[in-house]
């Protein structure tokens, strides 16, 4: 499981300061983000990692969970 902050330098993305990407990988996410200045999930900006290993829990399950708790603050941005 990944949380992701993009180091954008958007105007509409630089000034929101709790703007976070939550993910589940099943790659390294390192390898996951390597070309994140080019994919839209990513705001196209490199992006600050932290990692949390998830042990006996279904880590697609819990990502939904955590989805779906913070549905409510998702952003929906054209840019």
């Amino acid at each position: 499981m990944y949380v992701l902050k993009s180091k954008s330098t958007h105007p509409k993305i630089s000034k929101l300061n709790n703007l976070y990407k939550i993910g589940f990988s099943t790659v390294p996410v390192q390898k996951r983000v390597m070309n994140a200045r080019n994919e839209a999930t990513c705001l196209n900006a490199e992006v600050v990692v932290a990692t949390f290993k998830c042990v006996n829990v279904n880590t697609q399950k819990f990502e939904n969970l955590i989805h779906c708790f913070f549905s409510q603050a998702q952003l929906q941005i054209d840019i």
